[in-house]
């Protein structure tokens, strides 16, 4: 079976870590979609310097979303071509479970951040996704080296949430 998945993948296909990138970046426009005007949020709360404008913020956000799920797309084609087995397939397995975890309390976090606008939670959301964002890029490590430098910036930018988050309950 393994060998049918792997001649039908190929081996430079990219094709299953497009979908998972833009399926995340869809899910997240979605949700942006349905919350408040985030500029309206941002003029009630002091922000200070840390917040980046808006537009730049989407954008890294975005870019993200895509470079998180092209990084889950990469470890989902090595299972199924067989390139990662035994331990390095159990590791796989455990971050893309995190993962997952990481991508629900990620669409969360906007939709406390932004929508109810309840900054104590988001703050401990942040945190959580940070952590598991790290746990993550460390059990991915394993198995592929590109998933893992992508998901190391994708923990930056969740380390970038985080002292937003923290900034924000301090002075607010």
């Amino acid at each position: 079976m393994k060998k049918k998945i792997s001649a039908a993948t190929g081996k430079n296909n990219n094709t299953i870590s497009l979908i998972c990138g833009i399926l995340y970046t869809v899910l997240a426009v979605i949700i942006r979609l349905f919350n408040k005007n985030p500029y309206e949020v941002l003029h009630r709360i002091d922000t200070g310097n840390i917040m980046l404008p808006l537009w730049i913020f989407n954008i890294f956000s975005f870019a993200m979303c895509f470079l998180s799920g092209f990084a889950a797309g990469i470890i989902i084609h090595d299972i199924l071509s067989g390139k990662s087995g035994g331990r390095k397939e159990i590791k796989a397995y455990q971050g893309g479970l995190l993962f997952l975890t990481v991508i629900f309390l990620s669409l969360v976090w906007y939709s406390v951040f932004f929508g109810s606008e309840a900054l104590f939670i988001a703050f401990l959301i942040s945190l959580l996704s940070l952590c598991l964002s790290v746990a993550v890029t460390y059990l991915w490590s394993f198995t592929n080296l590109k998933s893992t430098l992508m998901m190391a910036v994708y923990s930056v930018w969740m380390f970038y949430i985080f002292l937003l988050n923290l900034f924000i309950i301090f002075n607010n």
